[in-house]
């Protein structure tokens, strides 16, 4: 018989010696590390990407916008949703200055960031600072910085440093996963996502999309990459890499996460205009509700 003792299935050799063993459910941001390293790989589905520091950085999307100002951002972990994390953690974006006592201060808030670290490391163009907390019981915090922009991951959040800079490194590096060849398809990279097709929403057959945040204050767009079946997506109107910046005139807005539910209510006979930035050109498109049914065919509105 094999005993249950919480998450984890200890198995009992019998033998000379009694040797156990255990298989452990998922651990504490098993699945946001999952996010971040397929991410890294070219697999956005999962994650919310951040214009962060001089390039791309990637959130996992059991994180939800918190609260931002002119140069800051907050990100908290949901824990309503299927965060593996656990516990409350929080990301912050900004940028800091030196007092004439040596501390730091945000800029925008004039709230003290962490300056008298315990340990500090390089990697990369970024300097890696830890701060021990008072409650040993709590994770050590970090602040990813790079000059005077920072990074600060506090509480759960913490675990997740690893994923964060390797995710920022992919995606302003090699390989290079917004190029034409990946986004067409061509390079030959698998982009059904890390969990495969059957995980995916069926609209992804027609299109599919991530979330950009960019800019100071926040503006958010849709980017958006070819479905899994070419002629759906041809129905669309659309092209690989185009930004959907409004809808119907409406500024795509930090908590708008549903391109899907437009292509329903054009599919639906609704007017649908989407404004598109693609490079340095901008266009408008109109959704044709004829075409969207048809690429939408077996998809129920959720």
């Amino acid at each position: 018989m094999i005993p249950s003792i919480g998450p984890c299935r200890c198995v009992f050799l019998l033998g000379l010696l009694a040797v156990s063993s255990s298989v452990c459910a998922q651990q504490a941001g098993d699945r946001e590390k999952e996010f971040l390293r397929a991410a890294a790989a070219g697999h956005l589905e999962n994650v919310i990407v951040v214009r962060m520091f001089d390039g791309f950085m990637a959130l996992p999307r059991t994180f939800v916008l918190l609260g931002m100002t002119s140069t800051n951002v907050r990100f908290e972990v949901n824990l309503h949703t299927d965060s593996s994390l656990g516990k409350t953690g929080i990301v912050t974006a900004g940028l800091f200055v030196p007092s004439p006592d040596g501390k730091r201060k945000d800029v925008q808030s004039g709230l003290p960031v962490p300056s008298a670290p315990t340990r500090t490391e390089k990697r990369g163009i970024f300097d890696i600072e830890y701060f021990d907390p008072a409650d040993k019981t709590e994770s050590t915090n970090v602040l990813i910085r790079r000059k005077s922009a920072y990074l600060l991951l506090e509480g759960s959040a913490s675990i997740l440093k690893d994923g964060i800079l390797d995710s920022y490194f992919a995606l302003t590096g090699p390989p290079a996963i917004f190029s034409a060849s990946w986004l067409s398809g061509s390079s030959g990279a698998n982009r059904s996502g890390p969990s495969g097709a059957d995980a995916q929403p069926c609209e992804a057959r027609t299109v599919r999309f991530n979330i950009v945040a960019f800019g100071q204050p926040m503006r958010q767009m849709f980017r958006i990459y070819p479905g899994s079946d070419a002629e759906s997506f041809r129905l669309t109107g659309l092209a690989a890499d185009d930004m959907v910046v409004a809808i119907n005139g409406r500024a795509v807005m930090p908590g708008d996460n549903n391109l899907y539910q437009s292509l329903h209510d054009s599919a639906d006979g609704k007017p649908v205009t989407l404004s598109i930035k693609h490079g340095s050109s901008r266009r408008e498109v109109t959704l044709e509700s004829t075409k969207l049914k048809r690429a939408l065919q077996g998809c129920p509105r959720r």
